[in-house]
């Protein structure tokens, strides 16, 4: 798990060629590229797989941990948003980080999947800088905000009803009659 965090949250595009292409040096992508393969579509099948294994989690009726997965789901589409965004650029003069598209995406998937924003601080004290915060908030602050207009509970709340798991009753006011 950690290599995999580690993995995705790496500041540079996996599309760039090394410093010095004729000795290969390992790097945290490795794993995720080859010379046949295009960088996207390794990130988009582990998005599918995920998603499957994830819905099979919620499903099965022994207690599982759901938020890792939902946190490597939004750092698998923020890092493929990243990736994308650093080939369109590619030719031009500025940079692209991809590891602070992944790292704002997992904060905002968490976050919208909690309705809260305790998910963008545990993002911060993740990576222990300060950098990316204000596109971590923000993210988070919108998907939160997408989340929560359909008044539906949240994703935790949801298996807890669900499951007719014991839970806080809501407190919401209700109008007497």
């Amino acid at each position: 798990m950690k290599q995999l965090i580690t993995s995705l949250l790496h500041a540079e595009s996996w599309l760039s060629p090394s410093q010095n292409a004729s000795v290969p040096v390992p790097g945290p992508c490795e794993d995720w590229t080859s010379s046949e393969l295009p960088v996207l579509l390794p990130l988009l099948v582990f998005l599918l797989l995920k998603m499957w294994m994830l819905l099979l989690a919620c499903t099965v009726p022994i207690p599982a941990g759901y938020f890792m997965p939902v946190f490597i789901y939004g750092a698998v589409l923020g890092r493929t948003v990243g990736e994308s965004l650093a080939y369109v650029t590619s030719e031009r003069s500025w940079k692209v980080n991809p590891g602070g598209y992944a790292l704002a995406g997992a904060a905002a998937v968490s976050g919208a999947c909690t309705h809260s924003l305790s998910p963008a601080l545990l993002a911060l004290e993740l990576t222990g800088q300060f950098s990316h915060a204000g596109p971590i908030f923000i993210s988070t602050l919108c998907s939160n905000m997408v989340s929560r207009a359909g008044r539906r509970p949240s994703f935790y709340d949801n298996l807890s009803i669900s499951k007719r798991l014991p839970h806080l009753p809501s407190l919401k006011k209700v109008s007497p009659r």
